[in-house]
């Protein structure tokens, strides 16, 4: 089946979590992790401004995206997330970011909803390269 979503709308495929560990055991349904993960399989041509004029999507077909951070023994940390251009943060989650100016660099602080918190990130192509974090404590 082939279509285009219409607007800024996108089509995401979920990726399920392994079946099979390295060493070969099968993992059972209850063990499974819930997919955290998808991947753009049909993308919109983009919204519009208030004149009218056509925004398009930064993402692309194949970009995939969504990493969930769970930080264990302390609620006053800091996590320092980086990308790699042209990728982008586009959401968050459970946290109050902030960047620094090349705004490739994220930090993130707990803002009371528990440690765990969020981040969608816009490949924009470049799905090689996967976002890294860094933890301490404030």
């Amino acid at each position: 089946m082939n279509f285009r979503p219409l607007h800024d709308r996108v089509v995401v495929k979920r990726i399920d979590a392994e079946e099979k560990t390295a060493g070969g055991i099968i993992i059972p349904d209850t063990a499974k992790e819930k997919p955290s993960q998808g991947e753009i399989v049909a993308v919109g041509p983009g919204g519009r401004d208030e004149t009218g004029k056509l925004i398009p999507i930064d993402l692309k077909v194949g970009d995939r995206y969504n990493t969930t951070i769970n930080v264990t023994g302390t609620n006053t940390w800091i996590v320092t997330v980086t990308i790699t251009p042209p990728q982008k943060i586009s959401t968050t989650w459970n946290t109050t970011p902030t960047w620094d100016s090349t705004g490739n660099i994220m930090t993130a602080r707990p803002n009371g909803n528990g440690n765990s918190f969020g981040f969608t990130t816009m490949f924009n192509g470049n799905s090689t390269a996967r976002p890294t974090a860094t933890c301490r404590t404030a």
